[in-house]
């Protein structure tokens, strides 16, 4: 009906319980499965970590996937032409930065760390959103404040920041 209403149809259910489950990413896949992305958010940002769950009832039912990373969160997911799926996120350890990951079996494995950037001023940064490009470039845009500010203000002003990328 347009969002004139809402209702529940699924509810990801995180594995384990605790910590908190948050700010989940979801992406359609191009085998018609649904997967999305969650920030498990210990007491510390700097601890957060992204998993993976998945449904292929079209939101209905929800199961674990994989852990894409043991630091970083929140992250986005984009599929690549060639069926990979890229997840970006927000590296909130020392070096502090924006980090990707990529997986060529629909999210349940994970390769190497990418290192997009690592010249982040604290902690605070993140959020990332991609695009995948028709020449088959990525264009990563996130949330940033670089160490190297003229203006101190616990890690360099905020700002948008974007890398553009292949990987």
């Amino acid at each position: 009906d347009g969002g004139a209403s809402w209702g529940i149809m699924g509810e990801i259910v995180p594995t384990p319980q605790l910590p908190n489950a948050i700010m989940p990413y979801p992406l359609i896949l191009s085998d018609g499965r649904i997967v999305a992305a969650v920030r498990r958010q210990f007491p510390h940002v700097q601890d957060a970590y992204t998993q993976v769950y998945v449904s292929a009832d079209g939101g209905l039912s929800w199961a674990f996937l994989s852990r894409v990373t043991e630091v970083g969160a929140p992250a986005s997911l984009t599929e690549l032409g060639d069926g990979r799926v890229v997840c970006v996120y927000g590296y909130r350890r020392r070096p502090w930065g924006i980090r990707a990951r990529v997986s060529a079996d629909g999210c349940a494995t994970w390769g190497e760390e990418i290192v997009l950037r690592d010249d982040g001023g604290s902690w605070d940064l993140g959020y990332p959103r991609t695009h995948l490009r028709p020449d088959g470039m990525l264009v990563s845009v996130y949330y940033f404040n670089s160490r190297d500010d003229e203006v101190e203000q616990t890690g360099g002003v905020r700002h948008i920041a974007a890398s553009i990328w292949r990987p």
